[in-house]
Formats: C-alpha cells, sequence, structure tokens
C-alpha cells in the first residue's frame, strides 16, 4: 500500500495527508491493518503519532468523525472509525513507559519525574487505555472524561512492557449524548495484571445545541476545597500543554475545535491533571499499591492556575483534588494504599 492520499476534516473539505504506510496481513477484507508513519504534523483525526513509534490502526465500520481515501492493490477504498458499541473488543497493544519519555511529559507538566524515581507514574495509563481504543478504530476526538477508575497492583519499572487488554462494556444515551464505559488492563507477558484502567467518558450529540444532562454523578468529597490549604501550585500555560498532549483528541491543543466543543479554551486531557496527584503521592514516598476513584468535575483551561489539595479522608480513605478558580475540577479518592 503506497500511501494515504487525504484527509476529510468533519466540517467539510479535504486535507493532503503526507503518510507512509506498509500493508500488513488483515483479518478480512472490512478490517485493515496499517502500520502508518507520520510525516506531518498537521493530522489530527484518524491518526496519531504513538507514544513510542510507529502505530497500528485496526479500522472498520461506520462512524461520523472522520473518513480517509486509501489508495491500495485493491484500489481506493475508505476506512471510517468504528461507532462505539457494547461488546467490542480491542486488539492488543504493547506499551512501554520509557525515562526520557516521563521525563520529557511529566516536565512539561511543571513537575519533577525524579519524585518517582525508577517507578512509571500510573497516570500515564489513563491515556494509553485511550489510545488503546484508538489503535483500535474508537475514535477519541471531542470526547470528555467523566470518571476513571485507576487500580496499581505494584510498581511498574520504567521501560517494562505490557500489553494492553480491554473494550468496551456499555453505552449509555445521556441528554447531552453518549456515555461509553470501558475496561481496560495492562498484563505482562506471563498474564499479570499490573494496571487497570476503567473509563467513563462523554461523546457528545455533534454540531450546535447541544443539551445539558450527562446522568447522576457521585457527590463531592471536596465541597469545602476553596477553604483548604494547597499543598502544591502550578500555573499552566498552552505552550505547556501543547507539549505535553498527543494527536487524537484536538480539544486539548486546538482553540477551534475547542470552541467547536462549547469551551472558551483547549482543556488539558484528564490523564495529564491526574499526574499532579499522583505526584503529590508519590512525593511523600514510593507507592506500591493503590486503588484510586478519579471524578473530572469541571474542564481544566490550558491557561488556568491550579491548586493541589490533599486530605485525609478517614483511616482507608485520602482524598487529593485540583481546585481551580475556587472549586473542585478534579477528585481523586485512593484506598488501599501501600508504601
Amino acid at each position: 500500500m503506497e500511501c494515504i492520499k487525504s484527509w476529510r476534516h468533519p466540517a467539510g473539505g479535504i486535507q493532503s495527508v503526507p503518510l507512509r504506510a506498509k500493508r500488513l496481513p488483515c483479518e478480512s477484507p472490512l478490517i485493515r491493518q496499517l502500520r502508518l508513519e507520520v510525516g506531518s504534523p498537521t493530522v489530527r483525526h484518524g491518526t496519531m503519532r504513538c507514544l513510542y513509534g510507529a502505530m497500528h490502526f485496526f479500522l472498520q465500520g461506520d462512524v461520523p468523525v472522520g473518513e480517509f481515501k486509501v489508495d491500495g492493490a485493491e484500489g481506493e477504498h475508505r476506512v471510517k472509525w468504528i461507532d462505539p458499541y457494547p461488546g467490542f473488543d480491542y486488539r492488543p497493544m504493547s506499551v512501554s513507559i520509557e525515562a526520557a519519555y516521563q521525563h520529557d511529559k511529566l516536565g512539561a507538566c511543571g513537575i519533577d519525574s525524579g519524585v518517582f524515581g525508577n517507578d512509571a507514574d500510573p497516570a500515564f495509563f489513563i491515556g494509553l487505555a485511550i489510545h488503546a481504543g484508538i489503535n483500535s478504530g474508537i475514535s477519541a476526538e471531542g470526547n470528555v472524561n467523566l470518571a476513571q477508575h485507576l487500580v496499581q497492583h505494584r510498581p511498574l519499572a520504567l521501560g517494562e512492557s505490557l500489553t494492553a487488554l480491554g473494550g468496551i462494556t456499555a453505552v449509555q444515551p445521556v441528554p447531552r449524548g453518549r456515555v461509553i464505559h470501558t475496561v481496560v488492563r495492562f498484563e505482562t507477558a506471563a498474564g499479570e495484571t499490573v494496571i487497570e484502567a476503567s473509563r467513563q467518558s462523554l461523546k457528545p450529540h455533534p454540531g450546535p445545541g447541544k443539551q445539558r444532562g450527562i446522568g447522576d454523578r457521585p457527590i463531592s468529597l471536596l465541597e469545602d476545597i476553596d477553604s483548604l490549604t494547597a499543598v502544591a501550585d502550578y500555573e499552566l500555560n498552552p505552550a505547556q500543554v501543547k507539549a505535553y498532549s498527543s494527536t487524537g483528541n484536538s480539544i486539548h491543543y486546538e482553540e477551534e475545535s475547542a470552541h467547536r466543543a462549547g469551551f472558551r479554551a483547549p482543556i488539558i486531557g484528564g490523564g495529564m491533571g491526574v499526574h499532579y496527584l499522583t505526584a503529590c503521592l508519590w512525593s511523600q514516598r514510593p507507592v506500591r499499591t493503590l486503588v484510586a476513584q478519579v471524578q473530572f468535575r469541571r474542564p481544566i483551561f490550558w491557561d488556568d492556575r491550579l491548586a493541589v489539595i490533599h486530605r485525609q479522608l478517614d483511616q482507608d480513605t485520602r482524598v487529593l483534588g485540583l481546585r481551580v478558580r475556587g472549586k473542585a475540577a478534579t477528585e481523586m479518592s485512593v484506598r488501599e494504599l501501600t508504601f
């Protein structure tokens, strides 16, 4: 297969995309496996720079997000995103967190990566679970994190290889769109589960005039957050957020996309925000195990000021949060914490 020649933006128009693609064996005529080496930073929909090199895509079905024209030995055909449905299994994806990558990405957040020592920050697996879906043909464009369940069964060493396995467990209609429930686990070659990352995200209805309402949400554990003393403060800027964000959801790094989604400016990804909370935990001493439940309550814009809040709720539960504009934007309750 020679190349992907053009890209159709959802808003209309064809954009040329200089990609090199090698055709690999496919499971059926409806499923194409492409190894893509992205040659242009202008690609936003349907292709994505892998965190650690070339990325595989497994695409089938119909979705109303974006599509590609592909020229190959069988002639031109279109490859489309898959519309999310319960029971969809992701294609296994190999991942690892390299020391240089962690240093660069945490540095973009303003976090000293040395706080994690030789451990990989588990917050990275929030994004990696999303990438596992993209890698299987499930678009993340325009989606917004609602809640995240994150489990670390043991420390993960930098450079250690894992395989992402999982898929979509439920699709729930809500007034504003659909809530997509996913479960992803990260295993060793021996089948040991090291990290679990289950997620609920909103896939909004396309177009203007979106209704409000995303269903019931848990009560806040930090309603008095404005009166609590911060343990750390960070001031974001667009350059930082762009340096952290990878392609796949342009509301995190393109103003036009953020405005179309109804935001005044790009918002940080949920995983980026959680780094500030895990860094707070690891700054006390290295964490061995944890079970964290994260609620994303308000958007955090790329020019916001963050305050990290840490509270011992009871004997078994700690609550950490990000205070933005006097309110809780992200809350993380942590149980089964061992050092």
